[in-house]
């Protein structure tokens, strides 16, 4: 039997597997519980692409021996061909834990561990024991400067790279991981230069064309970035980025019908990868076939409902759409959308009021606003029956979500808002009114926040407004109970803060944080107070002296507009790689960037552009400046909000730009100059 075990392994090692797997079954017909031989018989299915028929050998094998760290290892490799990442992380752990010195061992987990951010540090520590066992193994070099680039080491990542080639000068996976590296950089000529060395060691290397097609894409060379994608994709037809990158470059190029086969094609081989139907819905879009890209976008969020992105791009997809009739579908949908956080909802605001009016009894509604013969009763404003027919928990996000541009709306709510003022004054005053209606009345008070109490008041109402301020600041004084009604109706017509005493409507929001009252108190007390405190302490570039500059600085801290709520989610990235795109005939010298690239953006105004900017330019340092103290205020607060750090803050004109003494990258200036007296001035 050794004889034969030893005939069996020599066959195994020269490739001959079937000569060799007959005579391992010759062994186990005598001894079937033989560790080594299930062991080896084991390797030999996996080399035949039989990962389950392996790990069930190599398991018997080890359930006879179990300190075998070979066996482990090889278990491992099973259990990854079989698609379990898990189990295989499990037995390289018990491989090296057993035979520390296994090289093998620990590059195989370390490699496992590189795609996942929070296993970065154990991929290190496995491929540097893995380097004190075999210190000259260019691959354990390579990967090691894997790791090194993922936590944003460059230098090191650099060279543990060239490590890897001066020991193996023809090894091309480490020419691909110095590519990338030198293009995370700035140095976009040398990582061509190490692709295309890359490709010539290893002209079927899948990836180095895919890179290579990455790079020359970011430098605006699509000709070139194309073909490296169709040869990446041909070498891997299973790849779903090979599509994206190909139909996109196509896409670069005009191309937009073979872009679009290319992505349907795509979508042949994964039909269930949402990044592929969201970029045909982008492309669909283009080509304003707006069913197809409807359908493509509802599918991409039904796929990954967690990628803010794709749902941006459905709800989007609703501004081009023709209504026909109020439809539960699209209003389950419209409702899903506006009750996501960290979308821009104002894009497709526009859309929903569309859709709103088709509601029967939102449109009757509006006719009797325009003759001026709406009338609400007492009973179906308590009982909230109204504000279900004029399109309910729809209209409610809506109104707290951003501004509703459209006029017929704005006739019908400033109707609504005249009756609720009647109501509130009753004699007896209308004390509480039911959940459904006073989350209506607090929404169209968040509304009104939001638009700046544009909307028209009829000659009493004002003097109605103040009766109600009096009889509410009555009430805070004297420390009886404030209606919340009564308090939400004020807030339709002028902010909670202008209130004289609001300590007890605070003690009110905190008691039910969550509920509407809650939320309108925290918008217009709340939030206020920490834009006052944050007012106090702004730095100045210099006294705003031109007169104009000035009227339009009284403009804006009366009315900080736009009170933004949220924003569309942003990927960062090189300045180089952004301004590419918003400019592609930049020639490649005109897009050297540092990797802290420093942005002025004159005239912030409420922060939204700071905010965007600082999420779209990986790096970006940034200095903001606005005339109005409170603008720049909320801009700050709802910067802290969403973590954004590191932007200088100023209160200034343009025409003061000159004091800051500084030189930057890249200037945005944007809705500003037209309030100039002499625009072209603050564009110098």
């Amino acid at each position: 039997m050794r004889a034969l075990l030893q005939e069996a392994i020599q066959l195994h090692q020269a490739g001959h597997v079937a000569d060799a797997i007959e005579r391992y079954e010759r062994i186990l017909a005598v001894q079937p519980d033989h560790p080594q031989v299930l062991h080896v018989r084991g390797v030999a299915e996996l080399q035949r692409n039989d990962p389950k028929a392996a790990i069930r050998l190599i398991q018997r094998s080890l359930g006879l021996k179990s300190d075998n760290a070979e066996a482990y290892h090889n278990l491992g490799l099973a259990h990854l061909a079989a698609g379990d990442k898990a189990r295989a992380l499990a037995a390289f752990r018990r491989a090296v834990a057993i035979d520390p010195g296994n090289h093998q061992a620990h590059d195989n987990l370390g490699i496992l561990l590189l795609d996942d951010a929070e296993g970065l540090a154990e991929a290190e520590a496995a491929f540097r024991r893995a380097l004190e066992a075999k210190p000259d193994a260019a691959a354990t070099h390579s990967h090691l400067g894997l790791v090194f680039k993922a936590q944003g080491r460059l230098d090191e990542a650099l060279t543990a790279m060239r490590r890897a080639l001066a020991l193996d000068p023809g090894y091309a996976p480490a020419h691909n991981g110095l590519a990338i590296t030198l293009n995370e950089k700035g140095k976009a000529d040398e990582a061509v230069a190490a692709l295309r060395r890359a490709i010539e060691i290893a002209p079927s290397y899948a990836a180095a064309h895919k890179n290579l097609g990455l790079i020359l894409s970011d430098q605006g060379r699509h000709a070139e970035s194309s073909e490296a994608f169709e040869r990446a994709l041909a070498l891997d037809a299973n790849d779903p980025d090979g599509y994206k990158n190909l139909g996109l470059g196509l896409r670069k190029l005009g191309r937009l019908g073979e872009a679009i086969a290319v992505f349907e094609r795509g979508l042949s081989q994964a039909p269930d990868n949402a990044e592929l139907h969201v970029n045909l819905g982008l492309l669909q879009q283009r080509a304003r076939d707006m069913d197809k890209a409807f359908r493509c976008f509802r599918r991409a969020t039904e796929l990954a409902p967690e990628n803010l992105f794709y749902w941006q791009c459905f709800a989007d997809s609703f501004r081009a759409a023709s209504f026909k009739r109020f439809d539960d579908r699209v209003r389950r949908d419209l409702e899903q959308c506006l009750a996501i956080d960290g979308l821009s909802h104002r894009s497709y605001s526009d859309a929903v009021a569309r859709f709103l009016r088709l509601a029967p009894e939102v449109e009757a509604r509006i006719a009797a606003a325009k003759r001026g013969a709406l009338k609400l009763s007492a009973a179906e404003v308590a009982d909230g029956r109204v504000f279900q027919a004029l399109g309910g928990s729809l209209l409610v996000r809506l109104m707290e979500r951003t501004e509703i541009p459209d006029p017929d709306l704005e006739i019908l709510l400033t109707a609504v808002r005249r009756e609720l003022l009647r109501h509130a004054l009753e004699d007896p005053p209308a004390d509480e009114i039911g959940d459904q209606a006073l989350a209506f009345v607090c929404a169209l008070a968040q509304q009104c926040f939001l638009n700046e109490y544009v909307y028209l008041q009829e000659d009493e109402e004002p003097a109605a407004v103040e009766r109600l301020r009096l009889e509410l600041e009555r009430r805070l004084v004297s420390g009886r109970p404030v209606p919340k009604f009564a308090a939400a109706v004020f807030a339709c017509h002028a902010p909670l803060f202008s209130l004289d005493r609001d300590a007890p409507l605070i003690a009110a929001r905190c008691a039910d944080a969550d509920a509407p009252f809650g939320h309108l108190v925290m918008r217009q007390i709340v939030e206020p107070r920490a834009e006052f405190e944050i007012m106090e302490s702004l730095p100045s570039l210099a006294p705003v002296s031109d007169a104009v500059s000035r009227q339009v600085r009284a403009q804006y801290e009366e009315n900080p507009y736009p009170r933004w709520l949220s924003l569309a989610e942003e990927t960062p990235q090189p300045t180089a790689v952004v301004l590419g795109k918003i400019f592609p005939y930049l020639a490649p010298d005109e897009r050297i960037f540092s990797a802290a690239p420093e942005f002025l953006i004159a005239g912030c105004g409420t922060g939204a552009q700071v905010v965007l900017c600082a999420r779209r330019f990986a790096g970006a340092k940034i200095v903001a400046f606005d005339l109005s103290a409170r603008s720049l205020a909320y801009g700050i607060r709802k910067a802290r909000a969403l973590g954004v750090e590191g932007v200088a803050w100023l209160q200034g004109d343009i025409l003061d730009a000159a004091h800051l003494e500084r030189r930057f990258d890249v200037i945005e200036c944007s809705g500003v100059l037209h309030h100039m007296r002499d625009p072209v001035a603050g564009w110098r």
